[in-house]
């Protein structure tokens, strides 16, 4: 990936650091609509953009 992206280990670093640090900082917000709507409801939405219908998105071929 360093090599494909011409990034430094200190560039890599901060971007996974980022990326640590927001998806912990969600856990928060997470658990209390995970606490308000129900576990089922919070998976269904959160899978709904990954279906190709649903984002407008069609299949290729």
């Amino acid at each position: 990936m360093t090599a494909d992206f011409t990034v430094s280990a200190t560039q890599r670093g901060l971007v996974l650091s980022a990326f640590s640090w927001s998806y912990a900082l969600m856990q928060i917000p997470a658990g209390s609509l995970i606490d308000g709507f129900g576990e089922r409801i919070m998976v269904g939405a959160s899978a709904w953009p990954a279906h190709p219908r649903a984002s407008g998105r069609s299949a290729p071929g």
